[in-house]
């Protein structure tokens, strides 16, 4: 069943997404050659993504690999 559709809305893969509670979670984005852990925001949910309302810029890469061995890590040296 589809809810709701917004063309062109900024979106994220929910297997990059750490929830925080209700709308909020976390996802690590690529900022100077470093991870770095990002709060955001979500509104329409899909099977596989998740639309970001806040915390994401146009361009902004998400890291999608295996994050959860970095819980309490801001910032990681890629690779």
């Amino acid at each position: 069943m589809v809810t709701g559709v917004r063309d062109g809305a900024p979106a994220a893969p929910a297997r990059a997404v750490r929830p925080a509670g209700g709308a909020a979670g976390e996802v690590f984005v690529v900022q100077d050659d470093r991870a770095r852990k990002r709060r955001v925001r979500f509104g329409l949910a899909g099977h596989d993504f998740l639309e970001v309302t806040d915390g994401l810029a146009e361009g902004d890469e998400v890291i999608v690999s295996d994050m959860t061995d970095y819980q309490s890590a801001r910032e990681l040296r890629l690779r």
